[in-house]
């Protein structure tokens, strides 16, 4: 049975470490009361909490544990941090049922994607399944109506900021933000990940093995368990590049695995079925070490890409070591890029030629640190810098 000292034994700073035993079920208490004081920089561990929106329930698991922020962090600063995190959730689920109300009485249908479905149907809460935005897939046919509807009920859109231009070709419209200047944002989803993308899971599959539920005084639908866990895994490993959300995606698989109702079975026929093997391998074999996640070998050995134990090894300690996009430790974009498709194995599962950093929300991939300057000759102190985060790289590797 895997331990939270698997964990521990990682190559990962300790903030990082504490951060993702957060994650773990009560397993990992005695892990989080012995490393805690062990915490060099408890505003690191902050920052990274907020970058990862787990500081409520990392203050929750605190409190319950009586361990105690270090000299270097306010405990008051932390507890008011964790107290804006619970009212900005308990607002998303206010916001969530007022859209999905407006909606429905203007004969749109939704599905709940992401956070909001397993808010309200794996976790007992917003406040216990933190996000920063609200994802409602509806038919493309309906997505520009929606998105008028929706500016009637609270939500402001930034057209100089996010023009509908910039959006043909992807899977959401222009983002909304709530109008209470309260920092969350609804997307109106039309597909999973940008046009072109490999995975044949869409709306009708969605739909057709879907749970109506009650949200509110609307009924919507809520994706099947094995099609939530899909997505999750299409949404990490493919679209966030295996270096994004990873504390969420991994507390979200370890809850899933231990609740009893995921059909292990189902859930690789359809990863099959819709060419996601190697998201869901990748995505299930971090959710294992990082949070417990009582992932069966056999799904493991059922969807893992061809590799030898070495590749296998490298890969793993690879996408831990950079987690975080806060860690900034990447030596370049090109072995980022190289290492995502080494381990996704594209040209295997027929994922054609589109590629998940072609679009990016935020705007194209920021320079690495240390990149050549505009005149194509970099500093001498980018250099030593660079050659820094390669020896750093290759420690992680070993």
């Amino acid at each position: 049975m895997l331990t939270p000292q698997a964990l521990t034994r990682a190559q990962l700073r300790p903030e990082t470490k504490l951060l993702f035993l957060t994650a773990w079920g009560s397993a990992a208490d005695a892990s989080i009361v012995d490393l805690a004081p062990r915490i060099k920089s408890w505003p690191w561990f902050i920052a990274i909490a907020e970058l990862e929106r787990a500081t409520r329930v990392a203050w929750d698991r605190f409190v319950a544990l009586g361990v105690q922020p270090g000299p270097q962090v306010s405990g008051l600063q932390f507890e008011q941090l964790a107290t804006i995190a619970a009212f900005r959730a308990e607002h998303l689920r206010a916001r969530l049922n007022e859209t999905l109300d407006v909606l429905a009485r203007e004969g749109i249908h939704v599905v709940l994607l992401k956070g909001a479905a397993l808010a309200t149907t794996v976790y007992n809460s917003f406040i216990e399944r933190p996000m920063g935005d609200l994802d409602l897939l509806v038919a493309p046919q309906d997505a520009q109506r929606a998105h008028k509807i929706v500016r009637s009920a609270g939500w402001t859109w930034d057209q100089a900021t996010f023009p509908f231009s910039r959006y043909a070709g992807h899977h959401h419209l222009p983002p909304l933000d709530d109008a209470a200047g309260t920092g969350v944002r609804l997307e109106l989803h039309t597909g999973i990940a940008i046009d072109g993308h490999p995975f044949s899971l869409d709306l009708a599959a969605l739909r057709a093995r879907g749970r109506r539920v009650q949200i509110g005084s609307t009924t919507t639908t809520v994706p099947c368990t094995e099609h939530l866990l899909l997505h999750e895994a299409v949404h990490f490993a493919w679209s966030h590049v295996l270096s994004f959300g990873a504390w969420r995606t991994a507390r979200d698989v370890q809850l899933i695995s231990r609740a009893g109702v995921l059909d292990w079975e189902a859930f690789v026929d359809e990863a099959r079925r819709h060419r996601a093997e190697s998201c869901a391998y990748w995505t299930l074999a971090l959710s294992r070490l990082l949070a417990g996640a009582e992932v069966p070998d056999s799904v493991l050995a059922r969807t893992k890409p061809p590799m030898g134990s070495i590749a296998q090894r490298i890969l793993e300690r690879h996408f831990i070591f950079h987690l975080l996009p806060i860690e900034a430790e990447w030596p370049s974009q090109r072995l980022r890029r190289s290492m995502w498709e080494k381990a996704m194995q594209p040209e295997r599962y027929g994922h054609g030629a589109r590629r998940p950093w072609e679009f990016d929300d935020r705007g194209p991939e920021p320079a690495m640190p240390g990149q050549a300057e505009a005149d194509g000759a970099p500093r001498a102190e980018d250099r030593m810098a660079r050659l820094g985060r390669w020896a750093r790289y290759a420690r992680s590797l070993s």
